[in-house]
């Protein structure tokens, strides 16, 4: 009898901690602050993503964007779109969470795909690829590259693990 209350009780401790896990965010492990409506980043503006739920305390610059970019690899989705992007610590971040998230193409019509991770790192070099981690320093810049559809008028980047995370907006246009 013993070992079946032992059972069970492992079993409602990993049912916890599974539901912990869901809720988390990528920034302090359990957040939820932050807005879970969809914030705007135009080219030459400023967000902070604290504004968003799920978000480290970063505030992220839009640069640059370029469709059709250049890349030595071919894009399996349509076409390269290339994000000039300065991030900056606002405090407490260890990463520039920019990478982190999960980014969608959706086109005029509101189809979305999702767009694969870590693709971009086959259009640059390792050391020229988007910063991973502030490595000491207040600030960051770097080019993101994301493969998506040729159609893709807007990209999104959420959460992927917070159903209820904020969401970054970079229309394209």
């Amino acid at each position: 009898m013993k070992s079946r209350y032992t059972l069970s009780a492992l079993a409602l401790g990993l049912s916890l901690t599974l539901a912990g896990v869901s809720g988390c965010s990528a920034g302090d492990g359990m957040s939820v602050k932050g807005s879970s409506e969809a914030k705007e980043l135009t080219k030459g503006t400023s967000l902070n993503l604290d504004e968003l739920r799920g978000f480290d305390n970063v505030t992220v610059t839009l640069d640059d964007v370029t469709t059709g970019a250049d890349c030595a690899a071919k894009a399996s989705n349509g076409q390269w779109v290339a994000l000039g992007l300065t991030v900056k610590n606002n405090g407490g971040a260890t990463t520039p969470g920019i990478t982190v998230g999960q980014w969608t193409a959706v086109d005029a019509g509101g189809t979305k795909t999702e767009v694969p991770r870590m693709t971009g790192d086959l259009c640059a070099k390792p050391d020229q690829q988007f910063p991973l981690s502030f490595d000491g320093k207040d600030e960051v810049k770097g080019t993101l590259f994301l493969d998506v559809p040729e159609q893709t008028t807007k990209l999104e980047n959420s959460i992927p693990h917070d159903t209820e995370s904020g969401t970054l907006v970079i229309s394209l246009n």
